[in-house]
């Protein structure tokens, strides 16, 4: 059976659960088969180690994170919650990500989401979004995610490919 932990609207469920520490210095590390939720923030992985101190939780294996209608699957995801209420602040993505939001996607070495500026910004030397609109490479790309759909807030210092689909014309 599935061992499950609530807390609050947090929870985890996996196949296996440890906890260390207790109250504010409370450290579970859930193993096989992992899902957890955070306010409106879904993940399942591998495995996670969450830090209540830091209000941390690091997922490691095959993650796939959930927030609304974006879908962030990567190596490594860290989540960090703000402090007074159980909402995520920040979410980075490491290894092989990918980012997914409609029609449109992003890929990278890593991604960081920021809830204050509700922007993902991809690295990597082969960083890419595609749309609707076309494809952009650049080693650093900068998503708006506010509104319906993700749409380039910029492409950094460096030089960006932008590649636009021209219709066929009759």
């Amino acid at each position: 059976g599935k061992v499950k932990l609530y807390r609050g609207d947090a929870s985890i469920v996996a196949d296996e659960l440890e906890m260390t520490g207790t109250g504010q210095n409370s450290r579970p590390r859930a193993k096989g088969n992992v899902f957890s939720t955070l306010n409106n923030l879904r993940v399942w992985a591998d495995a996670l180690d969450y830090n209540e101190p830091g209000r941390t939780a690091i997922y490691t294996g095959r993650v796939t994170g959930q927030k609304q209608d974006i879908k962030m699957q990567s190596a490594k995801m860290t989540v960090t919650a703000q402090e007074s209420q159980n909402a995520v602040s920040k979410i980075v993505s490491e290894g092989n990500v990918v980012v997914k939001r409609g029609s449109s996607s992003g890929r990278g070495d890593q991604a960081t989401y920021e809830a204050a500026t509700q922007q993902i910004l991809i690295t990597g030397s082969k960083a890419e979004f595609s749309g609707p609109e076309g494809l952009t490479a650049a080693p650093r790309i900068t998503l708006n995610v506010a509104g319906n759909r993700m749409a380039i807030a910029e492409s950094g210092q460096q030089q960006a490919v932008t590649k636009y689909k021209v219709p066929k014309k009759d």
